[in-house]
């Protein structure tokens, strides 16, 4: 098949754009920030996908555990309908997810509005990638 410079250079930009959302802030890691009304007091949480080995990693100011108690695990993808489940590292047991969101798509900017769970506090949060 023998494409034309035009047609070439249509895949590559689609190429590169696809590169670039997939690795949100070019390190090829997705970086979100979670909030949340906790007990009349808003509440924020920083977790951090690491595409290349699927893992995820969970901050809170002051290492406070109002949204997670687990800090850190392995994360898969539910295809339908894009749901980021995150595990805990030995066991594999899902400890939150994220609703709508699609690692290989997502893009800084995108959020989710009451579409973070946690299952291990009664905390469900809006999210953002930052």
């Amino acid at each position: 098949m023998k494409l034309t410079r035009k047609e070439m250079l249509a895949l590559l930009s689609g190429a590169a754009l696809a590169a670039n959302s997939a690795r949100a802030d070019g390190t090829g890691t997705i970086s979100i920030v979670g909030t949340a009304d906790i007990d009349g007091t808003r509440r924020t949480v920083g977790i951090t996908l690491v595409l290349k080995d699927k893992t995820w990693t969970k901050a809170e100011p002051g290492n406070a555990s109002f949204f997670f108690t687990t800090t850190r695990g392995k994360y898969k993808v539910a295809p339908a309908p894009n749901v980021v489940q995150l595990l805990q590292a030995n066991v594999n047991q899902n400890v939150g997810q994220l609703e709508n969101l699609n690692p290989d798509t997502v893009k800084k900017g995108d959020k989710g509005p009451s579409k973070g769970k946690s299952n291990e506090k009664p905390v469900i949060f809006d999210w953002e990638v930052v």
